[in-house]
Order: structure tokens, then sequence, then C-alpha cells
């Protein structure tokens, strides 16, 4: 009992089939293996670029913190500098002051000085007219 056989062009069809689909399978896997890299490749460099752009960010927010800091400053100078020549111009203030009551003490006093010489010379001169009449 033999089974009945194909014809050897049968066979040749079926092998051509078998192998075209085993080409297409490797193909297939090939474009799997292709996409799976680029898809890599793609998630590498994506991760790059946010991680390059947080730098960015990070770099960004120092300079304006920098920027902040400096204006800060620049107004504390400017407020020290400000208050500084406040207190110049207080200080001479105070000095023109003490010097015009020193000034004025100083009038006072030889006012003083003067109006008591003159008291004692008039005295001196009464006392003296008073002797001459005796």
């Amino acid at each position: 009992e033999e089974e009945p056989r194909s014809p050897p062009s049968v066979h040749c069809a079926e092998a051509q089939k078998q192998q075209q689909q085993q080409e297409e399978e490797i193909r297939l896997q090939r474009q799997q293996q292709q996409e799976a890299v680029t898809k890599k490749e793609q998630d590498e460099e994506l991760r790059r670029q946010q991680h390059q752009q947080q730098q960015l960010d990070q770099d960004l927010y120092k300079a304006a913190a920098l920027e902040k800091q400096k204006e800060e400053l620049k107004r504390q100078r400017e407020t020290e500098v400000v208050e500084h020549h406040r207190k110049e111009e207080e200080t001479f203030a105070k000095k023109r002051l003490l010097e015009a009551e020193r000034k004025q003490n100083e009038d006072t006093a030889k006012k003083q000085h003067d109006e008591e010489l003159s008291q004692h010379q008039q005295k001196a001169a009464a006392i003296k007219k008073q002797q001459d009449f005796t």
C-alpha cells in the first residue's frame, strides 16, 4: 500500500512557498529589530534632549537668581550710600550748629565781659571823681 505521491512540481511549489514564508518571517524579524533599535535610539535622544533642557532650565534659574541677588546688592549699596550721605550731612549740620552756639556763647561772654568792664570803669571813674572832689 503506497501513498499516492504528489508530482515533483507540487513538492517544489510547497518548498518554494515555505522558503518564501521563512524569508518573510526573517524580513519581519529584521524589520522589528530595526524598529526596536530605532525606537531605542529615539528614546535615548529624547532622554538626552530632556536632560539638556533640564540643565538649561537650571542654568537659567541660577542666572535669574544671580541677577536678582546682584540687583539686591546694588539696592543695598545705594541705600548705604544714601544713608552715609545723610549721616555726613547730619554730622555737618550738628557741627555748624555747635559752631554757631560756640560763637554765640563767645559773643555773649564778650558782651557780658564788656558790660562788666564798662561797669567797673564807670565805678572806678565815679570813685575817682568822688576822690577828686574830696
